[in-house]
């Protein structure tokens, strides 16, 4: 038996923003509107804004990180609609 030595780090998966929207159940275009609100609210996607312009970085990738709160996000839309989402999100509010 090998004894494993060292420090190893798991990598997540990276999505397709096709593959992520069929899991959130919405189309692409509906996922860069989530995408441009939680990139403002979100440090875990802090990465999704591009450093030279500010605006959504399409080079940004998606990974399995990603879905859960991305999820949160979509159902709380689908409750309360987009705009009090984003109120919720800039007050710091938990979804």
């Amino acid at each position: 038996m090998y004894a494993l030595e060292g420090n190893f780090s798991v990598l997540p998966k990276e999505l397709s923003r096709k593959e992520v929207a069929d899991m959130l159940g919405i189309k692409t275009r509906q996922l860069q509107v989530y995408l441009n609100l939680v990139r403002l609210f979100l440090p875990e996607f802090e990465d999704f804004t591009h450093p030279g312009t500010g605006e959504l970085n399409r080079f940004a990738t998606l990974t399995e990180w990603h879905i859960e709160a991305l999820m949160k996000v979509r159902r709380r839309v689908k409750k309360v609609g987009f705009l009090q989402t984003r109120i919720e999100l800039a007050r710091g509010e938990k979804l």
